[in-house]
């Protein structure tokens, strides 16, 4: 009797639970979206369009940005280029002859050999 009893309370328990699930599934799917929720997707969808319209600008700015800086630091470069190369063409022809070169040389081995001179008398 005991046994019996309790497949009785399990099959109760089952049918109950079906039931209960027929009756959630039959709800869902009647239940209509209502207007609110259809303005609340409308305005979800518009704001992420909105959103996906700032992102795709920002980052088409951003490209021609960063375009613009590559073209700006081609141009540096040809320009350094060209003061470099006229700079060492200068060099070349303005040229000091070998001996108003070692006398530069000279002056400039004269003042380092008096910089520890000047250092100590600039202490006191």
């Amino acid at each position: 009797m005991q046994g019996d009893t309790s497949a009785i309370i399990w099959f109760a328990q089952a049918g109950v639970f079906i039931v209960a699930l027929i009756a959630g599934l039959f709800f869902a799917k009647g239940k209509k979206s209502t207007p609110a929720s259809d303005l609340n997707t409308r305005r979800i969808k518009r704001d992420m369009n909105d959103t996906k319209t700032h992102y795709k600008n920002y980052r088409d700015s951003v490209h021609s940005e960063f375009k613009g800086l590559n073209s700006s630091i081609k141009e540096m470069n040809k320009a350094y280029d060209e003061l470099y190369e006229h700079l060492a063409n200068g060099g070349v022809k303005l040229s000091l002859s070998s001996s108003e070169l070692k006398n530069l040389m000279k002056q400039d081995s004269d003042f380092i050999d008096r910089l520890p001179q000047i250092k100590a008398s600039s202490k006191v």
